[in-house]
C-alpha cells in the first residue's frame, strides 16, 4: 500500500462519521485518512495526523491480535471507506494484503487455514467488485473465479452462488441476457443451501433478464422484494450486508426500464436516491444514473441530461468508470434523439471533456 505517498499532507477530504445514530463531516488528510485503513480500518480516526503517520509503518500484522479477525478488521475497513477514494487505491492495499495472509496461512494450523482461505475469498469477492468499478471487467472475473475456487475450498457455498450471480451482473450490464439468465437461474436452484438474499439477488437479475428478453418481469421482482426485504438470520455471511430494500428497488426499477415501463422506474429510483445516507455516493452516482436513462426513455431529455450531469460530477469523483460507462451510454442515445437539445449538448461536452 502507498500509505498516502501520492497524496500530499494538505489535500484533505471530508469524511462522513456515524456518530450514536447522527452523522458529522470531519475533515482529514488522505494521507491521514490512508493511515487509519493501513491499520486495519476506518472505525478509529487518530488524534492527530502524526499518530496517523506512525500507524504507516506498523508491522505487517499485529503480534498480539488473532490473524483472522485482524484480516477481516482490515477488509472491513476498506469496505466501509471504499467512497472515500479512487478503487485503485484499495486494490493495491487488498492485494498487498492478500499476500500477507497467504503466508501466515502457511504457517497456521488446519483450522486457521481454513478460516483464513474463507477470508481470502471474501478479499477476492471485495477486489472482484472494485474491478468492475475501476471498470475492469476482465479483472473483475477472473477475481470473481479466485473468489469462487477460495470459497469451495474453504466451505463457503454462499460465496460460490454469490459469484455466480456477479458474473450474471456483468452480463446483464453488457445486455447479454440468455447468459445471465443461465446464471441466475444456476444460483436460485443451488444444490446446497444458500441464505434467502441471495436467492432475492438471484430473482432480481431473472427479473431485469426477463425484461431484456422481452418478457414479463414481474413474478421475478415480487419474489426478490419479498426475499430481499426480509429479515437477516445469523446464516447470513457479512458480505451480503448490503443488500436490502435500496438494492430491491434499484434493481426493480431497472427492470421495469427495460421492460419500456420508464413512468415506474423513475417513481422508485426517486425514492432510492432519496433514502441514500451521505456516505453512499457511489450508490448515488448508479442510481442517478439509472435515473437519468428512465428520464430519457420518457422523453425528457432536459430533465435526462440534468440528472446525468450530477451522476457524472459524483462517479468522477468517486473514480467509478462502471457509471461513466452508463453515462457515455446515454450520451450517445441523447445524441442520437435530441442532437439540437440545449441541455443533452451540454451534457456532451461535460462527458466529453471528463
Amino acid at each position: 500500500m502507498s500509505h498516502g505517498g501520492d497524496y500530499p499532507e494538505g489535500d484533505t477530504v471530508t469524511v462522513p462519521i456515524s456518530i450514536a445514530g447522527k452523522v458529522v463531516n470531519l475533515s482529514l488528510s488522505r494521507r491521514t485518512l490512508l493511515g487509519v485503513l493501513a491499520a486495519g480500518g476506518a472505525g478509529v480516526i487518530p488524534a492527530t495526523p502524526t499518530a496517523a503517520a506512525s500507524t504507516t509503518s506498523s508491522p505487517a500484522w499485529p503480534k498480539d491480535e488473532d490473524p483472522v479477525a485482524y484480516a477481516w478488521r482490515f477488509l472491513t475497513g476498506h469496505q466501509d471507506a471504499h467512497h472515500l477514494f479512487p478503487p485503485a487505491v484499495h486494490i493495491e492495499a487488498l492485494r498487498k494484503r492478500l499476500d500477507g495472509i497467504e503466508q501466515i496461512r502457511q504457517a497456521s494450523d488446519s483450522g486457521t487455514r481454513r478460516k483464513l482461505r474463507a477470508t481470502m475469498g471474501a478479499y477476492a469477492e471485495h477486489l472482484s467488485w472494485l474491478s468492475k468499478e475501476a471498470g475492469d471487467l476482465h479483472g473483475c472475473l477472473a477475481w470473481a473465479e479466485r473468489a469462487a475456487l477460495w470459497a469451495m475450498d474453504s466451505g463457503d457455498h454462499p460465496m460460490v452462488t454469490y459469484m455466480q450471480l456477479r458474473r450474471a451482473s456483468v452480463a446483464l450490464d453488457g445486455r447479454d441476457h440468455q447468459t445471465a439468465l443461465d446464471l441466475a437461474e444456476q444460483a436460485v436452484n443451488a444444490s446446497w443451501p444458500i441464505p434467502p438474499v441471495l436467492r432475492g439477488i438471484g430473482h432480481a437479475y431473472l427479473a431485469r433478464g426477463r425484461a431484456l428478453a422481452g418478457a414479463r418481469p414481474d413474478a421475478d421482482m415480487e419474489q426478490a422484494t419479498e426475499l430481499l426485504n426480509g429479515p437477516k438470520g445469523e446464516e447470513t455471511p457479512s458480505y451480503l450486508r448490503f443488500y436490502g430494500q435500496s438494492f430491491s428497488d434499484a434493481e426493480t426499477a431497472t427492470a421495469y426500464l427495460e421492460a419500456g415501463r420508464p413512468g415506474e422506474a423513475i417513481e422508485l429510483l426517486e425514492r432510492c436516491v432519496a433514502g441514500l445516507r451521505p456516505t453512499q455516493r457511489r450508490d448515488k452516482a448508479s442510481y442517478m444514473a439509472r435515473l437519468a436513462h428512465a428520464h430519457a426513455a420518457a422523453g425528457a431529455p432536459d430533465t435526462a441530461a440534468e440528472t446525468a450531469s450530477d451522476a457524472l460530477v459524483i462517479a468522477t469523483e468517486v473514480g467509478s468508470q462502471s457509471v461513466q460507462s452508463e453515462l457515455a451510454r446515454l450520451n450517445a442515445t441523447l445524441m442520437s434523439r435530441w442532437p439540437d437539445q440545449p441541455q443533452a449538448l451540454a451534457f456532451n461536452e461535460l462527458i466529453s471533456a471528463a
